[in-house]
């Protein structure tokens, strides 16, 4: 004959309450790794947050100033431009981003990030894993474990 061997503690437990903390734990989770979408202020195009097993992107922003922002932290998503990634970043780190969007072939202009503006004779560039962006940024598609820099520069300086 078996003798039930029976702990002090699981007296106490509530099955109930360990089964309804596990359902709403993989509830939890199961929407964490389908992603959370976000919408960007002033902005009508969403921002998608995803859960990635890829390296993430990085984005450096030299306003001129000696001090350069670094946002390592954007997960990638297959099709992310270095514009998606830069609005992602913006909206991490709280800084305001101001684009003009033509459409079509000619794409988004960056105008300003965290209220730094371009003049008559610079502008906001950008540069892939140290390589001059020669596209607009709202087609230049990234991959992961890029790194993009931006810069308020004058001129192309590839």
């Amino acid at each position: 004959m078996k003798k039930k061997v029976t702990f002090k503690f699981m007296k106490k437990i509530n099955f109930k309450i360990v089964i309804y903390t596990l359902f709403w734990a993989g509830v939890f989770l199961a929407g964490m790794s389908t992603g959370i979408l976000v919408t960007q202020k002033n902005s009508n195009q969403p921002i998608v947050y995803l859960e990635s097993s890829e390296k993430p992107v990085s984005i450096m922003v030299d306003e001129g100033d000696g001090v350069i922002k670094v946002i390592t932290d954007i997960n990638w998503v297959k099709g992310m431009t270095v514009f998606d990634a830069l609005k992602i970043a913006s909206e991490k780190q709280n800084f305001n981003l101001e684009y003009k969007d033509y459409g079509d072939d000619l794409g988004v202009f960056i105008e300003s990030i965290d209220d730094k503006k371009g003049s008559d004779n610079t502008w906001w560039q950008y540069w892939i894993n140290n390589k001059y962006g020669e596209i607009g940024s709202s087609s230049a598609k990234i991959n992961a474990g890029d790194a993009i820099m931006w810069k308020l520069s004058k001129g192309q300086m590839n």
